[in-house]
């Protein structure tokens, strides 16, 4: 273990003191029997078992102390796992929080190539980093906040709302929601925890204005409802990674494929999501 977090902190550079991202594993209960199966089930008479759990890979970040701090999950977009999550992930820990990057649908043990694209049950992973986390003796379980990027923002909608998830009981609410570029209904809904989305109006993987029409029909559901929205100027889907040509300014290309890193955007991101977590969640 010492060697592979080793192997980690070159591959991402280390902090001022000296600590870097930890490889854990941790057991996620897998999500419930589809209806279908049920059905199929019940018509042959055969009663099904509950799925075993699982053993997920997460990426830990943390200061070296065991004073309980607030913790926040991480769920990676629908492209895989990148390094500019884990460079999230690790900035989180520099300011002060437990960060647990989940590695969707990852054996224990076993590095997926990042550009896999992961379709495991995100919900139920998430609820087993959940659970992992308020069990920790470094962790305030009263304060836990989740960041989502692109499809792991869509899922985080749903983990937050009043409603849970199909086939699950209700758990402790999240208490803040970061959601990166993400797809919203402009028909809003209501939620549980305040919210700040940050996109680009360049995305061409978004439906331009439903995240605006979103915050207002949300708003308009629950007037205490919280949602910050920030809306960047010529910013494109995945604005926050820097593995993507640097935008200019100049550049007016949209779609699917029309990728740009654009520093100005990431730098007011950081920003913003600082700022908007040590509202909620203290530091």
């Amino acid at each position: 273990m010492k060697q592979l977090v080793m192997m980690l902190c070159i591959c991402l550079g280390m902090v001022s003191n000296g600590w870097c991202l930890e490889t854990i594993t941790f057991l996620s209960e897998p999500g419930p029997h589809s209806p279908f199966r049920l059905k199929r089930a019940k018509a042959d008479g055969i009663e099904l078992e509950p799925k075993e759990k699982i053993e997920l890979t997460g990426y830990l970040g943390k200061l070296d102390t065991d004073t309980p701090a607030a913790a926040i999950i991480l769920l990676h977009s629908g492209q895989g796992l990148q390094n500019f999550h884990k460079a999230w992930a690790q900035r989180l820990a520099e300011w002060g929080y437990v960060s647990l990057l989940i590695y969707s649908d990852a054996p224990a043990g076993v590095e997926v190539p990042s550009s896999v694209n992961l379709s495991g049950d995100v919900i139920s992973n998430t609820y087993g980093a959940y659970e992992y986390l308020i069990n920790q003796p470094y962790v305030d379980a009263n304060r836990i906040g989740i960041m989502g990027w692109s499809a792991g923002g869509n899922l985080t909608f749903s983990l937050i709302g009043t409603e849970p998830p199909p086939g699950r009981k209700i758990r402790k609410a999240i208490s803040a929601a970061a959601i990166i570029y993400p797809i919203c209904n402009p028909d809003g809904g209501l939620f549980t925890a305040p919210m700040l989305i940050l996109l680009g109006d360049n995305d061409g993987l978004i439906q331009k204005g439903h995240c605006r029409f979103f915050k207002q029909a949300s708003e308009g559901k629950n007037p205490s409802q919280v949602v910050e929205l920030k809306v960047y100027p010529g910013a494109t889907h995945f604005y926050d990674d820097p593995k993507y040509p640097t935008y200019t300014g100049n550049d007016a290309t949209t779609g699917n494929s029309a990728f740009y890193y654009d520093p100005r955007a990431h730098q007011d991101s950081l920003d913003r999501v600082q700022q908007f977590f040590k509202k909620y969640l203290g530091q």
